[in-house]
């Protein structure tokens, strides 16, 4: 056969595969026009038995059935992606079809003494759980999840009653998957605490620098040490789920070229040597850790120490915000963090989430906050905690309640 009818072939193999994939995006659309209008039912169902919008158990259960329907396992992440947008679209569709809807569940009731479970993101060994340590106490009964989404989840379902969760770190900024979970679930802040992050290089037993080739970390462990990593220009750089879980993953492989990033709790509990101590670029690199929950501390924080955030959109004018910024300025409040991050479902607008020094008792922030109520589209106060500002110390801390 010649070069032109191998081409002639090839093109017309080309064209028939788009047109079958015409015929599946034909189907598809006919099926998702079906599924919104199964989602509009809904929604009047969910108002007529009053039940919420956001239903994270069901979710997790539609994500459940769809992956174990898949043939090739290869694919089970790209189908998740796929059905949380999916799900995203459903729940905008079912807010419009029913206005009144509530958004989440009302708050659960406070737990029963001693049955406080502490959720974290990640395995032991991390720094999540470290932070959890500071605050509850080597003994506090706690429970991993994997990603950040699944620990928001639990606590929406009761079986936590607490979690603990990285918001930003010195060196690298914010933690933008939290904030954008704390717009989604209706939960409040009720502490907060910073853990200096010493990053090692982490390996088998008797693994040399010189055997590395491959190095797994979180993205920001990777970045944090990125002085310590353009040293070593042939290394594979390998994003992990977590520090600690890609400590586990070189332990669990018995190869001797991998190593990770994390830190020196992670080398402990999963019998790994220290190949370059503390290589993060920043000797002063913390992360601040919230601890959130269903329900605001019983005891609110002294006035002096007390910190606020909230989160709000704006409308999309000019001036909008510098008029909360004036609104600031006005009542003497101090700015402490200023966040913004883009709206899911409006291109180019943005959600605010701003922290601030100030006490819910004060007149001013009272006034700051209806302030913030009345010219926002969207408002939610996330919460009033005690401030803090140093490298946590669980010897001396005690638990948030």
């Amino acid at each position: 056969m010649s070069e032109a009818a191998e081409a002639a072939e090839a093109a017309e193999a080309l064209a028939g595969w788009r047109r079958e994939i015409d015929g599946v995006d034909e189907e598809l659309t006919r099926l998702f026009e079906k599924r919104m209008e199964l989602a509009r039912q809904v929604a009047a169902g969910k108002k007529e038995l009053s039940l919420p919008l956001l239903q994270p158990e069901r979710e997790n259960e539609v994500l459940n059935h769809v992956r174990g329907l898949l043939r090739d396992p290869a694919l089970a992440d790209g189908l998740t992606q796929w059905f949380r947008a999916l799900m995203q679209v459903s729940k905008v569709w079912q807010a419009a079809a029913e206005p009144g809807l509530a958004p989440t569940a009302p708050p659960r009731q406070p737990s029963a003494p001693g049955s406080e479970v502490v959720g974290f993101q990640g395995v032991p060994g991390s720094f999540s759980e470290e932070a959890l340590i500071a605050c509850f106490g080597e003994t506090a009964p706690r429970r991993a999840y994997a990603e950040f989404e699944d620990l928001f989840a639990a606590l929406a379902r009761g079986e936590i009653s607490r979690g603990v969760l990285p918001i930003e770190n010195s060196s690298t900024g914010a933690i933008g998957p939290v904030y954008d979970l704390l717009r989604q679930y209706d939960f409040v802040i009720t502490a907060e605490t910073s853990v200096r992050v010493r990053h090692h290089l982490l390996g088998l037993p008797g693994a040399r620098l010189e055997d590395v080739s491959e190095v797994y970390s979180h993205p920001q462990g990777l970045e944090q040490c990125g002085d310590f990593l353009r040293r070593h220009p042939d290394w594979l750089q390998i994003p992990y789920h977590n520090t600690a879980t890609g400590a586990k993953f070189v332990r669990d492989s018995g190869r001797k070229n991998r190593a990770a990033i994390a830190g020196g709790r992670a080398a402990g509990i999963y019998g790994l040597d220290i190949l370059a101590p503390c290589i993060n670029t920043r000797r002063d690199n913390y992360t601040r850790f919230i601890v959130i929950g269903p329900e605001p501390a019983a005891a609110p924080p002294p006035p002096e120490q007390s910190k606020i955030s909230v989160l709000f959109t704006l409308a999309h004018r000019a001036g909008a915000l510098r008029e909360v910024l004036d609104c600031f300025a006005r009542s003497g409040l101090n700015l402490l963090k200023i966040e913004s991050r883009p709206e899911r479902d409006n291109l180019w607008e943005y959600c605010f989430y701003v922290d601030f020094a100030g006490s819910p008792a004060d007149p001013a922030v009272r006034e700051t906050l209806a302030f913030l109520a009345a010219n926002s589209p969207a408002y939610r106060f996330l919460g009033a905690y005690p401030r803090e500002v140093c490298e946590s110390d669980s010897r001396t801390r005690r638990p948030p309640r």
